[in-house]
Formats: structure tokens, C-alpha cells, sequence
């Protein structure tokens, strides 16, 4: 079979208003994690993508890349303290050749997104008390709502078909009807309460953000006044989106009216790694 490998930490972009406080991991030697400086478990068939759980009390992640030491591939969950509290197998059928994502649906369910060639990727569900996939679905920046309920990702097999590179928006098994000349770029950032996607977007080379509800009805598009994919969107409580296009251009708020305005509010890059007491919350 195909190994998990790849990306050892992948970045979701979010504003500035996370609670403190928040635990931070570090992986060292590809293979120990470490938390607040203290390490906690050295897994020698390797540590990639850590997850910590929504109460912060265990942490997920995949091994293993190297290939001569063991050739079945694992998801292992953790305590704190680094005891280990699962290491389910990764079944056969996962033909993943290296993990772009991973995160936690609820406390007994694991997804994990993984590329299968360089077009198209896998999007798989993982049952810790059953130790079974039990779900896949094909297509790329895959967003699970908050309580896992609605998955929203761009497909590779549009629906209806449609020109242009960027596959259409999908939420569930239903495409979502866009603008004319409107394209998703990603990426797709849902509310906390799960009612609204936020979804990056360009326009004749402009960068902008839809805003989707949970049932893929399109509320409206906004466009910045700039050129560029949107790299960073983040939902602040006012249930505003803050969008920054790329790295040399300033952030904007976009109201709940869909005003666009220069925001002085930094945008920064926090690691899925960090567990905090408190998240955002739209209103």
C-alpha cells in the first residue's frame, strides 16, 4: 500500500483573537513530540500532521515515513502526558502517498485528507472505537463543519461540468451554484456555529471571498480591491471575515453587509498544533 507521509504541519490561517491560553506543539527529529518545551513521546516510525482533540486533552497524529521499519501505517493517539491511548492501523484501502491534513470530527472520529497523485486527493473518515474507515469522498480542501455534520470541499468531477481549472464548490453531495466567472481558489473557512462558509474565490485575476450557507445557498461574493488568491481568512466575533490575498497585501475587513474595508488587524498563522481553552465565535 501507499504510506502516510508528507507534511509534518500544515498552517490555518486565523485572526488574532484566539483565548489564551493555548499549548503549543513542536515536532524534533521528525520523530519526538514536544509540549511547552517538555518532550512527551518519541514515535521512531515518525510524527506527522498533531492534532490535539477539541478538549485538548489527547493529540492525534500519523506515522510513519520510514518504510524499512514497519510497513503498516498508523494513527496514533496520545494523553498529555504521552501515554498512548490508541494506535489504530490504517487499512489497505487508504491510498494515500502523503497527508495534507488531519483533524478530529468528534472524540471517537478522526479524518484525514491525503493526496493519492498529484490532481486528486482522498478525504477519509476513521472510527478509533471500531478501528474501520468509514467514509471517502474524492476532491480537495476539504472543510468539516465544527461538529462534523457537513463537509464542504472543491471537487475534481464538477456538477454540472464547467470550464476553467478550479473544480466547482461542493457541500456534501451537492454542488454549489457560483456567480458567473467566479472560481474557488480556497480556502474554506466555516463559522464556529457551523451556519456559514466563508470561501476564497478570484475573479477576473481579483481576489474575494463567497459566503455560502450550510445548505450551499450563495448569500453573496465580495471582491477586494486587489489581485491574488485569498491566502488567509478568518472569522472575528462580530461575525465579520478579516482576508488578506497574499503576503505583500494588507488586510480587509468584510462586513456583515459585505462591506470591504482596509482593516488595521493582523491576520497571523497559527498552527492546527496549539489547544486553547476558548475559539472564535461569529454572532
Amino acid at each position: 500500500m501507499f504510506k502516510l507521509a508528507g507534511l509534518c504541519l500544515s498552517l490555518l490561517i486565523t485572526a488574532s483573537l484566539i483565548a489564551a491560553p493555548c499549548t503549543s506543539v513542536t515536532i524534533k527529529d521528525d520523530r519526538e513530540v514536544w509540549i511547552n518545551g517538555q518532550r512527551i513521546i518519541r514515535d521512531n516510525f515518525g510524527v506527522n500532521s498533531p492534532r490535539w482533540s477539541r478538549d485538548g486533552q489527547q493529540l492525534a497524529y500519523v506515522n510513519d515515513f520510514d518504510l524499512s521499519s514497519d510497513p503498516v501505517t498508523h494513527i496514533v493517539v496520545i494523553d498529555r502526558a504521552g501515554h498512548v491511548v490508541q494506535r489504530m492501523p490504517v487499512p489497505e484501502s487508504a491510498r494515500f502517498n502523503f497527508v495534507t491534513e488531519m483533524g478530529w470530527l468528534n472524540p471517537t472520529t478522526i479524518w484525514v485528507e491525503g493526496h493519492i497523485n498529484p490532481s486528486v486527493s482522498v478525504y477519509e473518515e476513521f472510527d478509533l472505537s471500531t478501528r474501520e474507515m468509514k467514509h471517502e469522498t474524492f476532491g480537495t480542501a476539504f472543510a468539516p463543519s465544527p461538529d462534523g455534520a457537513t463537509l464542504a470541499y472543491r471537487d475534481h468531477e464538477p456538477h454540472p461540468a464547467r470550464p476553467g481549472r478550479h473544480p466547482a464548490l461542493m457541500i456534501d453531495d451537492s454542488p454549489v451554484k457560483l456567480l458567473d466567472g467566479v472560481v474557488v481558489t480556497g480556502p474554506l473557512v466555516w463559522s464556529s456555529t457551523g451556519e456559514r462558509l466563508a470561501v476564497g474565490v478570484q475573479q477576473n485575476k481579483h481576489s474575494g471571498v463567497a459566503l455560502v450557507t450550510r445548505r450551499g445557498m450563495l448569500e453573496r461574493v465580495s471582491m477586494l480591491p486587489v489581485e491574488g488568491r485569498p491566502q488567509a481568512i478568518a472569522w472575528s466575533t462580530d461575525g465579520s471575515l478579516l482576508v488578506r490575498a497574499n503576503i505583500q497585501n494588507p488586510t480587509y475587513r468584510i462586513d456583515r453587509d459585505g462591506a470591504v474595508v482596509a482593516s488595521t488587524t493582523p491576520l497571523r498563522a497559527a498552527a492546527l498544533d496549539e489547544a486553547c481553552r476558548s475559539g472564535r465565535a461569529d454572532q
